[in-house]
Formats: structure tokens, sequence, C-alpha cells
């Protein structure tokens, strides 16, 4: 019988408000409930640390990490996807959490446990990649460890998979959007986040789209000035275009 392994949804709902020690070691850590959610969802024992930013720096320590996830450094065009295992290299330790799929390039939300370091219960925290804040004591951010498998992550089919991604661009009534990501957002040569980063919109600018493509579930829309492509989750649709 082949193993059922959790997806994220399934991960969050067993174990959000719950204290996890998965070593039974010096109580409730940040690193207890990366380990199980390793565990749980890749089936990946064996990766212990002294502390969780070796998570991200002795990354290629452990083949099995190396072979189910991809390293991401910390960037201005990173934008946190739901399972990626976030870390950060300040403070005595480090600092771990895994991420719920909600932000944008300025912040992400995920769930972690000790965010405080007394030993709180998952819970669900919202921080900012470069900004420090109250709960940011380990700021920066490394980086993110990136499931390769997103299957494992969202319990998706083959078939389901085919329906996100259209063959082309759709041409559609011109319509205008405003930019909502407040340090901008960044333009693409092609849609998707494998285009290359042509410039950045300003947050708060308004312009004009003409065409739509969906990759990977997400919807982009085609400047209408031809510079490129943007990801319309970061924008709103509003009025006149902005001359």
């Amino acid at each position: 019988m082949a193993i059922k392994y959790k997806t994220y949804d399934e991960f969050e709902k067993a174990y959000l408000g719950k204290a996890v020690d998965y070593d039974h070691s010096a109580g409730v850590q940040c690193v207890d409930l990366a380990d199980q959610y390793l565990k749980d969802c890749f089936d990946i024992t064996g990766v212990w640390v002294s502390g969780a930013r070796e998570l991200y720096s002795n990354f290629n320590n452990w083949p099995a990490m190396v072979k189910n996830f991809d390293r991401i450094k910390n960037s201005r065009s990173l934008i946190a996807q739901k399972g990626d295992i976030v870390v950060w290299n300040g403070g005595k330790w480090g600092h771990v959490g895994i991420c719920t799929g909600k932000g944008d390039i300025d912040w992400f939300e995920c769930i972690e446990q000790n965010t405080l370091g007394k030993h709180e219960p998952t819970q669900k925290v919202t921080h900012y990649y470069n900004k420090r804040t109250g709960v940011d004591s380990c700021y920066p951010v490394s980086g993110v460890l990136r499931p390769k498998d997103q299957k494992r992550i969202q319990g998706t089919t083959e078939k389901k998979k085919t329906t996100t991604t259209t063959s082309g661009p759709k041409q559609v009534s011109t319509y205008n959007i405003q930019v909502t990501a407040k340090s901008g957002l960044n333009v693409r040569s092609t849609p998707g986040m494998k285009g290359t980063i042509k410039t950045v919109v300003p947050y708060n600018y308004i312009y004009g789209i003409v065409a739509e493509q969906v990759v990977s579930g997400e919807t982009w829309g085609k400047l209408m000035s031809g510079a490129g492509w943007i990801n319309l989750k970061y924008t709103k649709k509003v009025g006149t275009v902005k001359k």
C-alpha cells in the first residue's frame, strides 16, 4: 500500500493551535514543526540541526532535502508559495516556518511555533521579507525551501493540473488595473514566474491590460504599453489609464 502523505492543508488543519515537540528535547521549538512537516508530507526524517538557520545554510548536507526541495535565496522578486519552508538567519538560532501561500513581494504568512521564544504553539503569523517588526526578531529572511513536487502540497491530480495553464494568451477588451503591491510589481518578459524581469511598475500606478494568460493557476496580464506581463493577483481593476 502506498504511503499517504499529508497535503499542506491537511498538515495545517492537524497542527494549527497545537504544540509540537517532535524531538522531545528543549520543549516546543520552531524546528519541531518543520521536522513534523518533513515527516508527514515528504517522509523525510533525520534532518537534525543545532539551529533553524542550518536548514537553509546546510541544505546540501541532506540528500533527501536536495532531492525534494529547491533552495531559493531571498530577493526582491521572491514570492513565497504555499508549502515553502521559510528560514531566517538572525538571532541566536535563526527561525523557521511553513508558508500558507498568502502574501506578495513585501510580506507573507506562515504557520510557526516559538514565535517570541516562549514556546508558543503553532499559529499563523504575518512577516515581512526585508523589514523588521515586533515578531521579526530573527530578521532577515535567508530564503525558502520550495517543494519540487507541488502535488505533495496541493494534492492535485495531473488532470486538474492541465486545466490551470492555458495554451496561449487570450486577448481581452482593454481594462485598467492599479498596482496594490506596496514595493511595486515585477514586469516579466513572458507570463509566469520563469519570465525575465524587465522592470518594476510602482505601487498605486494605473495601467491598461490587453491580454491575459493563466500560468500555474495564476492570471497574468499583458500591459497595453507592450512592456511585458504582470501578475494580476497584486492588482485591482480601476478607471482611467495613467499617462
